[in-house]
């Protein structure tokens, strides 16, 4: 049934929405809250992307993989960003936007090479060649 299917649909693109609302209510400071919950947020920016990918949300799953990325960098936590921006850039991938794909490939090639595995970042590297 179609309108059980879109229902579904929804009903994700609507759980993907409250974890980037709650991911956004982490990152901000108030009187008694001076700094931001990075971690936190990054684990409610992963649960969206996950969420939107399974609901065919593209481009908000890309998104929200590179807000992982971008808070896990900022914390030193090169591998996890390299996870998150290689899922962004194989996003991009079966999008077809192929030079955001590489930007993002190249980017968690690095952040693997960072993180003392040369042996993944080569890897990732390998399969922007594959394409």
């Amino acid at each position: 049934n179609i309108n059980m299917a879109t229902a579904d649909v929804d009903k994700k693109l609507a759980e993907g929405l409250e974890h980037l609302r709650l991911a956004d209510k982490y990152m901000k400071t108030s009187l008694f809250k001076w700094k931001p919950d990075h971690d936190s947020a990054a684990a409610e920016y992963l649960k969206a992307a996950t969420v939107f990918r399974n609901a065919k949300a593209f481009e908000q799953a890309k998104e929200s993989y590179i807000k992982v990325g971008e808070l896990q960098k900022a914390m030193n936590m090169p591998f996890q960003a390299a996870k998150a921006f290689e899922q962004a850039g194989l996003l991009c991938k079966e999008n077809k936007e192929f030079d955001e794909a590489v930007h993002w490939m190249e980017l968690a090639a690095v952040m693997f090479q960072e993180h003392g595995t040369p042996d993944t970042a080569a890897l990732c590297l390998e399969k922007l060649q594959k394409w």
